[in-house]
């Protein structure tokens, strides 16, 4: 572990220094730390050791039209989703990408197959007046959770945030999912257009671009748009499964993407990420990788890296352009508000974390997210007459538009009781698969 590895800049580093400048940058609070750690270490400058996006120029473009932050935020939480649901079909003994029939056909199913049993369900407190058609038609969905099962489920999927010197927050978004190693990580999470999940019946994110869009929104702060990448794949499936088995298939391994702006008149912005490592076998870059049994990845006692996995995958924002200088949890405008109504119909419930300093109280703050949807029905049916959402019928029911099928869910609050959940200029919003695409008045 101690011997040392040459990079394409010719510099030459060990097993340790690599891993101590992978927790080095986590632990950076923005964007200019980061390149600071970055040129300290030579690998800044250098551009013949960053790899453009998805391995083609011109991928700003794409990029450029995720306009919306709250979006673009929500797309990186499907894929944790999605990497969550894909690692439990593996260690189920199944490849998601089989042509086995007794795979999940929707992400609900997935959410039923690995995450509930039987006897949950038949304890479910139904109410019939929803599930008229198909009172049995509540297998997957998390509404019918105790917070108990919420809570222990959440802890696959966290959100922490941190950033205490500037305005906005530094994200982190983290996932015990399928994770990845380092020669895939350049044709999965850093690649583009490349339909990666289009053969995934119960994935979400089939396109391939919907998470690009994030590093628009990062570096507000600074006008320095990076975004950080940290994976490792899941040793069960290593073990169980040949065809996922590479050279470095125990090690971690870690990127930040950047966003290089155009220097002459007539050029365009790039996207480029740090792969500093010679591929051998493929004569290509690599990004940066190193052995550890474990390392800190998740959110506890008030830090945001704390807590410690042999696997998973965690993407960090700087300075991002949400909820900026409030805290992240509480309040109309927090983060988690901002997410409550742009998945309201969240598969797995995720755990929020507040880390910064300048919002901690004596206790950990952190919350437990379900959903809009999930939430406000799941405290209908515990509280019932003490209800915040006025009696109405119907509720749920289904309309059709051509050859389309939509099914709507009627939330009608009682006087005062609505501010605190309904976004700001909202009325009606349009989902897929429990993701909100559209907001209308």
């Amino acid at each position: 572990m101690n011997e040392k590895i040459e990079l394409s800049n010719g510099n030459k580093v060990n097993n340790q220094e690599i891993k101590n400048l992978c927790l080095s940058i986590m632990k950076a609070q923005d964007s200019e730390e980061v390149v600071e750690i970055l040129k300290k270490n030579d690998l800044w400058d250098d551009q013949a050791i960053w790899r453009n996006y998805g391995d083609v120029e011109g991928s700003w473009a794409t990029i450029n039209n995720q306009g919306d932050p709250p979006f673009a935020l929500t797309e990186k939480i499907t894929n944790s989703v999605d990497a969550v649901l894909m690692n439990k079909c593996f260690e189920n003994g199944k490849h998601p990408k089989s042509e086995d029939r007794s795979l999940p056909t929707s992400p609900i199913e997935a959410v039923h197959k690995y995450f509930e049993s039987k006897n949950e369900i038949k304890n479910y407190d139904i109410d019939k007046t929803l599930f008229e058609e198909n009172i049995g038609d509540v297998a997957g969905l998390q509404e019918f959770w105790s917070d108990k099962k919420a809570r222990e489920v959440a802890e696959n999927i966290n959100i922490s945030i941190g950033g205490d010197k500037g305005s906005y927050l530094k994200i982190a978004i983290i996932d015990k999912g399928e994770g990845q190693t380092p020669e895939k990580l350049p044709t999965t999470i850093m690649s583009l257009h490349v339909g990666n999940k289009k053969s995934i019946s119960f994935a979400q994110g089939k396109w391939n671009q919907g998470g690009s869009g994030a590093i628009l929104h990062s570096g507000q702060d600074s006008g320095i748009a990076l975004q950080f990448v940290l994976t490792k794949r899941n040793p069960k499936i290593i073990k169980n499964f040949k065809q996922e088995r590479t050279k470095l298939q125990d090690n971690w391994s870690f990127t930040v993407l950047r966003r290089n702006k155009p220097l002459k008149p007539g050029e365009v912005s790039e996207a480029k990420y740090l792969c500093p490592m010679e591929d051998e076998d493929n004569n290509k870059t690599l990004p940066l990788n190193f052995f550890s049994d474990e390392m800190p990845i998740f959110p506890e006692k008030g830090k945001q890296f704390d807590k410690k996995s042999n696997y998973g995958t965690v993407i960090i924002l700087y300075e991002y352009k949400m909820a900026r200088n409030t805290s992240a949890i509480f309040g109309d405008n927090s983060l988690y508000r901002r997410l409550d109504s742009q998945l309201p119909k969240l598969p797995l419930p995720i755990r929020v974390h507040e880390t910064r300093k300048k919002h901690q109280t004596e206790r950990e703050q952190a919350l437990t997210l379900r959903g809009f949807s999930n939430f406000q029905e799941n405290q209908y049916l515990k509280k019932k007459d003490n209800s915040n959402l006025e009696e109405v019928s119907p509720r749920r029911g289904i309309f059709r538009c051509q050859k389309y099928k939509i099914t709507y869910d009627i939330f009608c609050f009682k006087k005062n009781k609505g501010k605190t959940y309904i976004p700001e200029n909202a009325g009606l919003l349009w989902t897929v698969n429990g993701q909100t695409h559209a907001i209308s008045k």
